[in-house]
C-alpha cells in the first residue's frame, strides 16, 4: 500500500528547487544589468549638448578658497581702487566664474533667466561705509608761503633750524618776525614749537614793544609788561612766562628771533642765552649775512678806534674821602646785581655817571671833591628809577636801574636836567655779558662815546 504522505514531499521539494531557480535567475539578470549601465550612461559632451538644445546650462560648484577680504561695491561715479592684498581677478573654468562654497549656500534662491543662466544678485552692503577721517592738524612749524626772506634761503632749512632752537632751550615758542614796512607790520615768517591756540596773522608794529629790540644782535630779555607784545599766542599774558628776542643779520629787512617760555616755568638761563645768539648767527648765515672775514675787518676798526680813546672808567679804584664811605670792589658789586637781575627774570642796566667839569673840582682840593660826589649821589638817588647808586670812582657813580632801553632812556633824560651836566654811559644787561667786567666794559665804552662826541647819555644795547 502506498504511503499518502509521499505527493506532499514531493511537491515541497519540487517548490524549493524553483524558488532557488527564481532567485538565481533574478541575481543572474541583475549582475548582467549593472554591467550594461555605463553604456547607456550619456557622456559630459553629450549631456552638455542636450543641455544646450533645451537652453540651459549647467551649473557647476567649484569649492575654491574664500578671498581673505571682499572689497565694498564702490558708489557710481568712483574711479576704480587697487586694493594691495586682494588677488588680480578669479579663475574661471568653462565660461563659469567659480564661487565660494558659502556663495552656494542659498542655491535654491537662484533666479534665472530666459536662456537659464542665473542673473547675478546685487550685494547690499550692511551698513554705509563710514567717512573718512579728518587729518590730524600739522604738528610742524608754520612757515609762511611768501616771504622775500625765501629769495635767498631755503624756508624749511630755518624752520628746521628754529624747531632745533626750540628743543635745545625746551622753548613754547620760536618765532621768526619780518618788518613789512608798508603793512607797518611784523610779519610771522616761521613759528616752531607748541605754541597753544597760535596766530600767524601780522602783528601790528605800532606801539609794539618789539619795535624796542636794538638792530646790533644783543639780546633782549622782555619785561612782564612786554609779553603782550608776542601776539602769535592768543593770550601772551595767560600762557607766557619769559621771553627774549634778538635781531638777525643778515637780510635787507628788519628780522627778529624771539623765544619765549610757557608761564610757571624757569627762565632761560645763560647757557641757553649763549645758545641762542650761536642759533641767531647761524640764522643770519642762512638768510645771508657777512661773511667771517668782513666781520673780522669789522672788529679790527672798532678795536683801533677804542684805542685812540681815553680811557676813561678805567683808572685804578681811588681812595674816597671819609665823608663817602668805605669802597667795595666793582666787579663785586656788578656780580651781585647780575645774579639778582638774572634769578628774577627782570631787565637791568649799568649806569656810569660822571659829571662834566671834573677836571676844575679836582684843582678846587679834596672837599671839593667830597662836596661835588655828595650831591652827585643825593641827585641820583632821587631820580625815579634809581634802583641803587654804588661809588665806581672818583666824581664817578655807577647807578643800577630795572629798567629795558625805552624806560632807561628817560630816566636818563631826567637825570640831565635835574643838576649841573653830566656824562652818562648805559650798557643794557646781555647774554654775551657772562661775567661783571662785561658789563662794565659797555658801560666804560658807551661813557667813551658820550664823552667824545659831547652828548649827556649814550646807551649800548
Amino acid at each position: 500500500m502506498e504511503d499518502p504522505a509521499t505527493p506532499d514531499l514531493t511537491w515541497l521539494i519540487v517548490g524549493l528547487l524553483a524558488l532557488a531557480l527564481l532567485a538565481f535567475g533574478l541575481a543572474a539578470y541583475g549582475w548582467q544589468r549593472s554591467r550594461r549601465r555605463p553604456q547607456h550612461l550619456a557622456s559630459p559632451l553629450e549631456r552638455d549638448e542636450e543641455l544646450e538644445r533645451l537652453g540651459l546650462s549647467e551649473v557647476r560648484v567649484r569649492t575654491t578658497p574664500r578671498p581673505a577680504a571682499v572689497p565694498a561695491m564702490p558708489d557710481e561715479g568712483d574711479e576704480p581702487q587697487e586694493t594691495r592684498d586682494a588677488p588680480d581677478e578669479a579663475p574661471e573654468a568653462d565660461g563659469l566664474k567659480a564661487a565660494a562654497p558659502d556663495d552656494m549656500e542659498d542655491f535654491d534662491d537662484l533666479e534665472f533667466d530666459d536662456t537659464g543662466v542665473s542673473a547675478p544678485r546685487p550685494v547690499t552692503p550692511s551698513s554705509p561705509t563710514p567717512p573718512p577721517a579728518a587729518p590730524p592738524p600739522r604738528s610742524g612749524p608754520h612757515v609762511a608761503a611768501r616771504s622775500p626772506l625765501w629769495d635767498d634761503a631755503d624756508p624749511d632749512a630755518v624752520a628746521a633750524l628754529l624747531a632745533s632752537l626750540g628743543a635745545a632751550l625746551g622753548a613754547q615758542g620760536v618765532a621768526l618776525l619780518r618788518y613789512d614796512e608798508r603793512d607797518d607790520a611784523y610779519a610771522v615768517d616761521v613759528l616752531a614749537g607748541p605754541v597753544p591756540a597760535a596766530r600767524t596773522a601780522p602783528i601790528p608794529a605800532d606801539g609794539n614793544a618789539l619795535d624796542q629790540v636794538p638792530d646790533d644782535r644783543s639780546i633782549s630779555l622782555l619785561e612782564a609788561d612786554a609779553l603782550a607784545a608776542l601776539r602769535y599766542h592768543a593770550d601772551p599774558a595767560a600762557t607766557v612766562g619769559h621771553a627774549a628776542a634778538l635781531a638777525v643779520d643778515g637780510p635787507p629787512e628788519r628780522v627778529l628771533l624771539v623765544v619765549d617760555g610757557a608761564k610757571g616755568t624757569a627762565p632761560f638761563s645763560a647757557r641757553h642765552l649763549t645758545l641762542l645768539g650761536e642759533y641767531a648767527d647761524l640764522l643770519g648765515r642762512l638768510l645771508g649775512a657777512p661773511d667771517a672775514e668782513e666781520r673780522d675787518a669789522d672788529a679790527a676798526e672798532d678795536a683801533e678806534v677804542e684805542a685812540a680813546v681815553p680811557a676813561m672808567a678805567e683808572e685804578p679804584e681811588a681812595e674816597v674821602p671819609e665823608e663817602t664811605g668805605p669802597v667795595r670792589p666793582r666787579a663785586a658789586i656788578v656780580a651781585e646785581e647780575m645774579a639778582a637781575a638774572r634769578a628774577a627774570e627782570r631787565p637791568l642796566a649799568l649806569a656810569l655817571v660822571v659829571l662834566r667839569d671834573t677836571e676844575a673840582i679836582e684843582n678846587s682840593g679834596r672837599a671839593a671833591v667830597a662836596e661835588a660826589e655828595r650831591a652827585l649821589f643825593e641827585r641820583l638817588r632821587r631820580i625815579e628809577g634809581s634802583k641803587r647808586v654804588e661809588r665806581f670812582g672818583e666824581l664817578m657813580a655807577g647807578v643800577f636801574c630795572h629798567a629795558g632801553p625805552t624806560f632807561v632812556e628817560s630816566w636818563a633824560e631826567r637825570v640831565a636836567a635835574a643838576g649841573p651836566p653830566v656824562h652818562v654811559g648805559v650798557a643794557l644787561l646781555r647774554a654775551r655779558h657772562l661775567d661783571a667786567e662785561a658789563l662794565r666794559a659797555d658801560a666804560a665804552a658807551a661813557l667813551r662815546a658820550a664823552y667824545e662826541q659831547g652828548r649827556d647819555c649814550v646807551i649800548m644795547e
